[in-house]
């Protein structure tokens, strides 16, 4: 790549924190929200497919809808555990102070903002409620194959290969079943639980399932993975909400790690931003998205550039050190889909959708790193 795109990429970026920054996100905080195991089952040998796809398509829910009883959103949180031996577990959690835990994360509150105009919904800071919005509908029930993730002129920036060893580009791999995912420990994955589950069964055996990190000569390393961790949201209601999984790598990886948070309500836009490997460009190209969001409960919606290969990538934001010398970059969302916002009467509007990081799901992450560090930050 030429000096002139290498300055361009790393301009790009730099102007962009200096604009997130000026946002003043809250600085970092212990979540505070504890989910604990209670209960462990023996489910057996768990069904995969044989031969998995390698274009792993977007199966999502028909509509994002807010909890109504705190227990139903705590069950969502029990999870699955396919084992490297084929073997699967069920796991199921209690959270203390439920209550306070479903209120700060937004399940079921309904006061999560947005704008009032579908036109200006990612430019117009007035907030409405999140009861205007009538559903999500993502594309795979519309039956379209997710055609439209381009939104006017392609802005994606190509990360030059040389860069792929700096931060924070070294914490971004590669899924062996066509998708993106983010190192939040030296030894766990964070990607989209559809990467590996397409909500029937899991698509691939953990013991094939790879995860593939990047080299300045542009090839890949591949490493294998000990288990996969899968929260019941989604393997049972196949919900958007729940679309994230943790991989366990067999071996601890020596490349920097990237933080994981969670987002409370906000009242007006956020900058996103993301790194992932888009399968319309060429092979092991790593590509970054930056643009306006919109959170909401449970989904994070704008219309950050993407195409398949993405699932699973990491969407952080940019909050400023307490130092006031420079930023940190916190996960506040997973990469899923996306699908239209049908605003209550109001033409729809199309997005690319991202699983928000409420504060609980944020603690459960941390609750399968045990003690890998990284699960004191919110944004």
């Amino acid at each position: 790549m030429k000096l002139f795109e290498f300055l361009v990429v790393w301009l790009s970026i730099y102007c962009v924190d200096r604009r997130v920054s000026s946002l003043s996100l809250p600085s970092a905080v212990k979540p505070g929200l504890p989910i604990k195991d209670v209960k462990t089952i023996f489910l057996g040998k768990a069904m995969y497919v044989e031969n998995p796809p390698h274009n792993v398509p977007w199966k999502l829910p028909t509509e994002v809808v807010a909890y109504e009883k705190s227990t139903k959103a705590v069950e969502r949180f029990n999870y699955e555990t396919f084992w490297r031996d084929g073997n699967l577990t069920l796991t199921l959690v209690k959270v203390e102070n439920t209550t306070t835990a479903t209120r700060q994360s937004g399940e079921g509150s309904g006061n999560t903002n947005t704008s009032d105009d579908p036109e200006d919904f990612l430019d117009n800071d007035e907030p409405i409620l999140q009861k205007d919005i009538e559903a999500v509908v993502t594309d795979f029930s519309r039956r379209r194959r997710f055609r439209r993730r381009i939104f006017g002129a392609d802005t994606r920036l190509e990360i030059p290969i040389r860069a792929v060893r700096r931060t924070p580009f070294s914490s971004i791999v590669h899924i062996s079943t066509g998708c993106t995912g983010t190192l939040i420990s030296t030894r766990h994955v964070l990607t989209s639980a559809h990467c590996v589950h397409d909500s029937s069964e899991y698509i691939i055996s953990a013991k094939s399932v790879k995860v593939g990190f990047p080299r300045k000569n542009g090839k890949i390393r591949w490493a294998g993975v000990e288990y996969i961790r899968v929260p019941q949201g989604w393997t049972q209601e196949r919900d958007v909400s729940f679309d994230y999984a943790v991989l366990k790598l067999r071996h601890a990886s020596k490349r920097v790690t990237m933080d994981h948070g969670s987002m409370l309500q906000t009242r007006r836009h956020i900058t996103s931003h993301f790194l992932a490997f888009h399968q319309d460009k060429p092979s092991n190209s790593m590509w970054y998205s930056y643009c306006k969001a919109r959170p909401l409960n449970h989904v994070i919606l704008s219309r950050c550039d993407s195409k398949p290969g993405s699932s699973g990538a990491s969407v952080y934001v940019l909050s400023p050190k307490p130092s006031g010398d420079g930023v940190n970059r916190i996960i506040v969302g997973v990469l899923s889909g996306s699908g239209t916002v049908r605003f209550k009467n109001k033409r729809d509007r199309r997005f690319n959708i991202a699983t928000k990081l409420t504060p609980l799901k944020s603690a459960q992450i941390c609750s399968w790193m045990k003690n890998a560090g990284a699960c004191n930050t919110r944004a």
